[in-house]
């Protein structure tokens, strides 16, 4: 095989001007690589031609696109084909810098709050202020008779807690949650009064509407009422208060009593 040279001809204005383009674009690729030596060399070219070639020493440039360079003559062609390769790499690496940046600054937030909140906590030891939130809640469920699924989820709810920031509404909603079921009478029985028209009133006083819910309630107490006069066990009433609820906190939601 014999080649033969083929003198360039003259560049012309646009040549130029997307050979500074393609020089300033690949100084940011170097820069992102930490090869900022090579940068140098790279403003010392001045000839269009030359600087476009200079894509073929790129790892980010494939061999298919290499061959495709060497095949292409005109210079603007050959400089606007490299220009479009080394956007495309630095668009690809100011990407993974960006994410890279945003994973570490996440990390050192974290690692931040982390270190105050054990500083916050020494303070509290120091000033004889500390209140251990967590072990009286687990203190108060100790002593409370509760079915073990309801310990099961106030123990789900306590480890939340203990992942949870104050400042976060959340923190809020899981103390109301354990107050309200801590505060429940577990285990305990009161002598119940089976008047009618008492519970009716109970009912109308303390809730407006729901008639269709204060007909299922007193529907419950007359049928367990009539089955104590009967002699039988005081069960049945179509199962009205048998469910117990015990739905994660939410900040917005309440049962009515059974």
């Amino acid at each position: 095989m014999r080649t033969t040279p083929r003198a360039e001809p003259e560049a012309t204005e646009r040549a130029h001007e997307l050979a500074r383009e393609y020089k300033a674009v690949v100084e940011n690729v170097l820069e992102h690589r930490g090869a900022s030596r090579l940068i140098e060399g790279l403003r010392g070219i001045d000839e269009p031609g030359v600087v476009a070639d200079t894509a073929g020493y790129s790892p980010d440039v494939t061999f298919e696109q290499k061959v495709e360079l060497l095949e292409t003559v005109d210079v603007e062609e050959r400089l606007g084909k490299a220009l479009d390769w080394m956007r495309a790499t630095l668009a690809d690496l100011s990407l993974k810098d960006k994410v890279r940046r945003d994973v570490t600054e996440g990390m050192e937030k974290t690692q931040r709050e982390f270190m105050l909140r054990q500083q916050l906590e020494a303070i509290k030891r120091e000033l004889g202020e500390d209140d251990d939130v967590v072990a009286e809640y687990r203190a108060r469920l100790e002593d409370a008779d509760v079915p073990q699924e309801v310990s099961d989820a106030v123990e789900r709810e306590l480890s939340r807690l203990e992942k949870t920031s104050e400042q976060s509404a959340e923190h809020g909603w899981i103390r109301s949650w354990l107050d309200t079921i801590l505060e429940i009478p577990w285990g305990k029985r009161s002598e119940e009064h089976l008047d009618i028209a008492a519970a009716r009133e109970v009912l109308d006083a303390d809730h407006t509407g729901l008639d269709d819910v204060k007909e299922r309630i007193l529907e419950f107490l007359a049928v367990r009422k009539l089955r104590i006069d009967r002699g039988r066990a005081p069960e049945g009433g179509r199962g009205i208060g048998r469910d117990h609820r015990l739905g994660r906190p939410s900040g917005g939601r309440q049962d009515v009593a059974r």
